[in-house]
């Protein structure tokens, strides 16, 4: 009986760890082999391509990312051969059981971790046993579906390591590799399937370091630990910490979710003091700072602390942070939900992720959705329309928000730009400049693609729009633009400095700087004069000069007395 397992990714860069956990666990005893493919890839390619195995059995790892896409691929797979069966599993597709046999024509589905069960299903089925004793499996029994509710809770020690496939080996450097030291999560967060999760298991420590190895002498670079909270041991995390500072290679980076009003200042010293810069990122979800609003999802957060944390952490100036927000939370208002945001972005992280709800499949929180007047989607990723203190209309703008986010501050192309705007225009409400930028390019801009110069144009456009200090935040973007820029790009202003200006600079620049010369300048070089130091913020007359040299990419500011 041939086996294939089905991960569809949303990006190339995230390949799923799941079907390679069943994979490893089963392979040396059955005919089991899986394939990958992206969200965006044709429907029908991916079908053809499943069907080339010849399978008599196909497993899906379902998410919210790719539920959509599979329901198309498992109904053209059945019109294809009826005769191949269909396996669910994964984190969407454990709960409301009864829907997914009633929509799809599937034919076993297994709810929480799989590696066992899934070894019993294939036992059972190549040796015609009884499938009532294979645990955490539903299936179909004529016109019946059939739940089998007992729970196996495996030793995961015992699993065969998913780190290891030679076949894996040659995309190693250009994908992330998600490492788990942990399973299972403390916390009752009423809108995340993680609260579901009975108890909190870990991996031996020495297991995971020998993977962590493996892994970089295969050239890998980015990881991810999927540990729900990875500093609830102290030990655990410190222990990890260390090693990963003392054995990591140039170039790689170790991404963690922690909770970090538990981080211990002794870890934060700790890290401060002995982690490089940018080889350890922190992803903290703070979600809101409404109290009240805390209470009722369940999440017991002390703000004050956490906060504190976070300050201690910038001020090693080692570790990189991305914090979470999520829009739509149980009672936060529009109101409420500003305050939120201001408070989280004037930490000023490397990365602000704001979300919206999501009403998940198995939580709390979607039972409760009447309770709060939810309207959501009805397909995945079930995100909230409104509810009854957040309109629709409000939802609609802090979208245009994001989207403000996500162009002009996580992607760090203005940041001398926006700290300027927001520091100076925007100071008691941070979030202002967000709507009112977001609602101004949805106006103006409406489903354009865009191209780093046009971003900066449009930023122009608004301070336009805004009457503010034109000359000086101009100044600002093309410093954002040009000290950004890798390759000497398309310039989407009309220089001001003069060519007489330009002689001046350049020959004072290189009794400044002897290494260059005027050849590599006039060749190699864009230079504009500016009314600020972006540097600094200091107003005056000003020069920039990036150089676009083979391995030379420096931006300088000049000030000629």
């Amino acid at each position: 009986m041939k086996t294939v397992l089905v991960g569809i990714n949303a990006k190339f860069i995230h390949p799923n760890l799941a079907i390679r956990y069943l994979y490893t666990y089963t392979k040396d005893e059955y005919d089991v082999d899986f394939i990958e493919f992206t969200i965006k890839e044709d429907v029908s390619e991916i079908v053809n391509k499943i069907y080339e195995y010849k399978p008599s059995l196909v497993g899906f790892s379902t998410y919210i990312w790719n539920i959509e896409i599979i329901k198309k691929v498992v109904v053209k797979l059945k019109e294809l051969d009826d005769n191949i069966k269909i396996l669910f599993g994964g984190p969407e597709t454990s709960y409301d059981i009864e829907h997914w046999f009633s929509i799809l024509p599937i034919d076993y589905l297994i709810t929480g971790e799989g590696e066992y069960p899934f070894k019993a299903l294939l036992h059972a089925l190549e040796n015609n046993l009884d499938l009532k004793h294979v645990p955490q499996l539903s299936y179909r029994e004529k016109d019946n579906v059939l739940i089998n509710k007992e729970e196996y809770v495996i030793d995961l020690n015992t699993l065969p390591s998913p780190y290891r496939l030679k076949r894996d080996n040659h995309n190693r450097q250009h994908q992330i590799q998600y490492i788990e030291s942990s399973r299972g999560c403390p916390f009752k967060c009423s809108y995340c399937l993680a609260s579901l999760e009975k108890r909190v298991r870990y991996f031996d420590r020495d297991y995971v370091k020998q993977e962590i190895l493996y892994l970089m002498s295969q050239g890998a670079k980015t990881f991810k630990f999927l540990d729900r909270t990875f500093n609830l041991r102290k030990d655990n995390a410190l222990d990890i910490f260390a090693f990963i500072i003392k054995n990591h290679r140039e170039g790689c980076v170790f991404q963690f979710e922690i909770t970090g009003e538990l981080l211990d200042e002794d870890i934060i010293k700790y890290l401060n003091d002995h982690a490089p810069k940018g080889l350890i990122r922190f992803e903290i979800g703070i979600q809101s700072t409404n109290d009240y609003t805390n209470r009722l999802v369940n999440r017991i957060q002390n703000f004050a602390k956490l906060k504190r944390n976070i300050l201690l952490i910038q001020a090693g100036g080692k570790i990189d942070l991305h914090l979470d927000l999520i829009a739509g939370l149980p009672k936060e208002d529009f109101q409420s939900f500003t305050k939120t945001f201001n408070d989280v972005f004037s930490l000023r992280p490397q990365e602000l992720q704001l979300g919206f709800l999501k009403m998940l499949r198995g939580t709390k929180l979607r039972e409760e959705a009447p309770l709060y007047k939810y309207k959501y989607h009805e397909t995945a990723p079930y995100e909230i329309i409104e509810n009854e203190d957040l309109s629709k209309d409000d939802v609609k703008l802090i979208h245009l928000a994001e989207d403000i986010l996500e162009k002009y501050y996580n992607s760090h192309r203005f940041d001398q730009t926006l700290s300027y705007i927001i520091d100076r225009y925007y100071t008691h409400n941070n979030f202002q400049f967000f709507l009112e930028f977001g609602a101004f390019y949805q106006i103006r801009y409406p489903n354009l693609h865009h191209q780093p110069a046009d971003l900066c144009i449009r930023l122009w456009d608004f301070i336009r729009y805004k009457e503010l200090d034109e000359n000086i935040i101009i100044s600002l973007i093309k410093y954002d633009y040009l000290h950004k820029t890798k390759i000497k790009p398309k310039i989407f202003y009309e220089p001001i400095i003069t060519p007489e200006e330009r002689r001046r600079l350049y020959n004072h620049f290189i009794t400044l700087y002897p290494n260059y010369n005027l050849d590599n300048l006039y060749r190699y070089a864009l230079s504009e004069k500016l009314f600020i130091n972006p540097l600094t913020y200091e107003e005056g007359e000003y020069y920039l000069i990036k150089l676009f040299l083979p391995h030379d990419k420096n931006c300088y500011i000049i000030k000629i007395s």
